[in-house]
């Protein structure tokens, strides 16, 4: 089975080696599984488009931790700009 979390989080930066784009970085401090995570980065291979500095509603596959950094591939995303709350 698949592990898909759900995270609210800012897009910080774009994540390449050399002119390969490897995700994007996402800033985040809290706990997943027991393990300590100080930025999530993302696979984006969805048609969703990602704006640095922008507020996201995150559905993730997870990958893997390491060093503090939990990987995964983007499964869904909602930029919270877009979300109109009637009060």
């Amino acid at each position: 089975m698949d592990r898909e979390i759900i995270v609210l989080s800012r897009c910080v930066k774009e994540v390449r080696r050399s002119s390969f784009n490897l995700g994007f970085e996402f800033h985040f401090k809290g706990v997943y599984k027991g393990e300590k995570i100080k930025k999530i980065i993302i696979q984006n291979n969805t048609e969703d488009e990602l704006i640095i500095g922008n507020e996201y509603l995150l559905k993730i596959k997870f990958v893997s931790i390491s060093k503090n950094t939990l990987y995964g591939d983007l499964v869904q995303s909602k930029d919270l700009e877009n979300i109109y709350v009637n009060l």
